[in-house]
């Protein structure tokens, strides 16, 4: 695991940035946290202003938020052209225009770029990035399927790969690392696991003096579908200041 970390920031030849954007997997934000970017449900991303829940922006050139990185957000969306490959697009802050899209990042064959917090059953795809202060972004994957039946695991990979951050080239990938390489311990988590039992809250909340922000849970979710939406509360009373649904996902997990 050691020997993939070093590699990973080797190639990207920069320090990695210390205040990291993700408010929880699939949703990011500015630094002073202001503007948060989530998915659509029903297709793209979309920036929102935090303390009131306005809609700033949407755009349907992205499907999966990665990072904010100064005036620009970095989101993922499966090619056009090739099945088994992901795009990268950088897009302005301010208005959600396309800056670049990236050359595709080629999966194997058998696996597909599914962005969203729902997946096929015995399918999943995972993607995590770590950004450094020379404009580079380090991109890693996970794929994996399995017998939904038997839950043994048919296929599984992992890879990396480096993209310049201005200009969108894609830079030489690394393929076929240890899948323990991409723990949640090195990544982060890149998909938000169930809430626990008795509780809606899904990963962790960001706090400010204005409001706190967090990933919920529909408050009774059915045995394989699960409702999730963002929230935004009052840190002193807990009252509710806006919220913003982000679709479903099955109840399975991988």
């Amino acid at each position: 695991m050691l020997a993939f970390a070093v590699a990973a920031v080797a190639l990207a030849q920069g320090n990695p940035i210390s205040d990291p954007t993700q408010l929880f997997p699939g949703a990011v934000a500015t630094a002073d946290r202001s503007v948060g970017v989530f998915t659509v449900p029903t297709g793209g991303i979309q920036a929102v202003r935090l303390g009131t829940g306005a809609r700033v922006w949407t755009s349907g050139a992205a499907l999966w938020p990665l990072d904010i990185l100064g005036d620009e957000v970095l989101a993922a969306v499966p090619d056009k052209t090739q099945p088994n490959a992901f795009d990268i697009v950088g897009l302005k802050l301010g208005d959600g225009s396309v800056r670049f899209i990236s050359d595709f990042v080629s999966l194997p064959p058998w696996a597909k770029p599914a962005f969203g917090y729902d997946e096929p059953n015995g399918y999943r795809f995972d993607v995590s990035t770590e950004s450094f202060d020379n404009h580079t972004m380090l991109v890693r994957w996970r794929a994996r399927s399995w017998d939904p039946g038997t839950r043994c695991d048919h296929k599984r990979e992992v890879g990396a790969v480096q993209i310049d951050t201005q200009t969108g080239q894609i830079g030489k990938p690394f393929l076929g690392a240890q899948p323990s390489v991409l723990s949640k311990n090195l990544l982060g988590e890149m998909k938000p696991d169930l809430a626990e039992p008795n509780s809606h809250i899904v990963g962790p909340e960001t706090k400010t003096n204005n409001y706190t922000v967090y990933l919920s849970e529909a408050d009774q979710p059915s045995a394989d579908k699960h409702s999730l939406k963002v929230v935004a509360v009052d840190p002193d009373t807990g009252r509710l200041l806006w919220d913003l649904p982000l679709g479903t996902r099955s109840g399975e997990g991988g």
